[in-house]
């Protein structure tokens, strides 16, 4: 039982591991795509790069609606502080496109966005916006100050480990039962 257990605690954090860091690659990649857009399309005036990222908005919420994301919980949003909340701008799930409503930057929800929003970038197991735990990697949007957040919910890592643990342990127990009574 112990050796069944051990195993499986160092697959699920090995598992934990290339599942932060895939998001974390995701998160990247879209804040540097995201920056070199409006970069691109206002040289270097702050008013114009803003301006030019309100126009890029429509096309980056339309790239990301027709692609299907790999997980089935899988989420990506953007977001920015807007009168003293998190608003966000863009939300890209399986489960659907809706933005999510305001949160309050003093709220316990929305940890991952709010690391971002205040310039950290990294991986996390937190609350999300609506309060369920996940494992997330967020960034910030550089000159945008914007914020990007790739999740996944903790539950869908964790099932495939709760299953296997429950058939080993399962499987081990008849084992040595039948290797008692023999």
């Amino acid at each position: 039982f112990i050796l069944v257990g051990v195993s499986n605690l160092m697959l699920y954090r090995t598992a934990i591991k290339e599942e932060q860091k895939r998001l974390f690659e995701t998160v990247q990649s879209q804040a540097r795509l995201i920056e070199e857009f409006a970069r691109f399309h206002s040289s270097d005036n702050y008013d114009r790069l803003l301006a030019s990222f309100d126009t890029i908005l429509p096309h980056l919420i339309e790239a990301h609606r027709k692609y299907e994301l790999h997980k089935k919980t899988m989420e990506f949003v953007l977001a920015r502080l807007d009168q003293g909340n998190i608003v966000f701008l863009m939300r890209h799930s399986n489960l659907g496109h809706e933005q999510p409503k305001p949160v309050s930057p003093d709220s316990n929800l929305a940890e991952p966005m709010r690391r971002a929003l205040a310039g950290r970038s990294g991986t996390m197991i937190g609350l999300d916006y609506l309060g369920v735990k996940v494992l997330a990697a967020y960034e910030p949007v550089k000159d945008l100050n914007l914020g990007v957040v790739a999740k996944i919910d903790l539950s869908e890592v964790q099932a495939p480990f709760r299953r296997t643990i429950l058939i080993t342990l399962f499987a081990s127990s008849v084992l040595i039962l039948a290797g008692a009574g023999v």
